[in-house]
């Protein structure tokens, strides 16, 4: 739901996502606890910007999920010895297996670090390439209030 939070507040708060327009402080204090996003311009030309934010973050999501996922099943696998049967000797101890969730780690951090360059971009293109904040921010947390 969209809205400025001064008579809508509490549809904003039972809403699945709140998006607050505001540029006083005023109602930004009390919108805060009941919104998921925070645009801090009254202007909606924002939006496709916001909902590119929200697209990117969610794919990016999914792609680490899947990744661990994938990355898990071929590490407990090796560390169980599977490969064993086809190669002699190839079996993960536990400080190999241990090394390769570090790379799991890695691998996730690396792909978000990336994710973190496409906003600034978005970021930058938002403000009309001036890279001083254009006419306001996008607040919000990920994943909901």
């Amino acid at each position: 739901m969209l809205g400025d939070g001064l008579n809508d507040l509490p549809a904003q708060a039972a809403a699945d996502i709140g998006i607050h327009f505001s540029t006083s402080l005023s109602t930004l204090s009390d919108s805060t606890t009941a919104n998921s996003v925070i645009i801090t311009s009254p202007n909606l030309s924002r939006l496709p910007e916001l909902l590119e934010i929200a697209r990117l973050t969610m794919r990016q999501a999914n792609r680490n999920t899947a990744w661990a996922v994938v990355y898990n099943i071929v590490a407990v696998s090796l560390a169980s010895g599977i490969l064993e049967r086809w190669v002699p000797g190839c079996r993960v101890d536990a400080r190999g297996a241990a090394a390769l969730m570090g790379g799991s780690s890695l691998g996730v951090l690396g792909w978000s670090l990336m994710l973190g360059r496409e906003l600034r971009e978005i970021e930058f293109r938002g403000c009309g390439g001036n890279g001083e904040g254009g006419k306001g921010e996008l607040k919000g947390e990920v994943g909901g209030v």
